[in-house]
């Protein structure tokens, strides 16, 4: 899942999506978890990087972000999604499928369109967001043009994107430390169920796409 809160002066918002696990390198045909021998970086020329400088055993995650973007620059893939090739060789035994393709637009949707539905809800657009936190070591090493490129993220949020890579910890830590009260923030915090949502459905048949023919 990925965990989406809102902050905004009235009400805080929070959701989950369902993203999937593509990004932990699950439902991939050659996908992997960030470990020694991992595609982490792929260039629209071709050439790549790996965990540990290791020979390539396949690709996690923020490297199928950026195999996506350099799909989509150099036409094998096109605004739907669709490939002519069975595969793509990114590296010896290490290729993209049609399926693999498929596997992220539904994860890159789930994840965008969560986002613009707790705007709707919150009544405000994309130039209102000020920052856009994402966490994790995973969100904290992406690429944020290939990000916003495949639609993961909104493209007008690029710019404004800060990345914390443990922020689950250092959370716990500064709430211990600090002696917060929770009580006003959850009190004030409302929950989106997206299976619900007919504007989370919409929306996601609509980001499914990359962009617009």
């Amino acid at each position: 899942n990925a965990e989406i809160i809102l902050f905004s002066k009235n009400k805080v918002l929070s959701t989950a999506a369902a993203a999937g696990p593509c990004f932990e390198g699950a439902n991939i045909s050659c996908g992997m978890s960030a470990t020694k021998g991992a595609i982490y970086r792929y260039e629209k020329d071709g050439s790549y990087k790996t965990i540990g400088d290791a020979e390539a055993k396949g690709i996690c995650g923020t490297g199928l972000i950026d195999a996506m973007a350099a799909l989509l620059a150099n036409e094998t893939v096109d605004f739907t999604g669709y490939m002519e090739e069975e595969e793509y060789v990114l590296a010896e035994n290490v290729s993209l499928t049609q399926e693999d393709i498929r596997q992220y637009q539904l994860a890159k949707s789930a994840v965008c369109s969560a986002m613009m539905t707790l705007m709707d809800m919150a009544g405000i657009d994309e130039e209102s967001i000020g920052t856009l936190y994402i966490s994790g070591g995973f969100s904290a090493k992406i690429d944020r043009e290939n990000a916003a490129r495949t639609g993961l993220l909104p493209e007008v949020l690029k710019d404004r994107i800060s990345a914390i890579s443990n922020s689950s910890l250092l959370g716990t830590v500064k709430f211990a430390c600090e002696n917060n009260d929770l009580s006003v923030f959850l009190e004030n915090a409302e929950y989106a169920d997206l299976s619900q949502s007919k504007r989370f459905s919409d929306l996601f048949m609509e980001n499914m796409f990359f962009g617009e023919e």
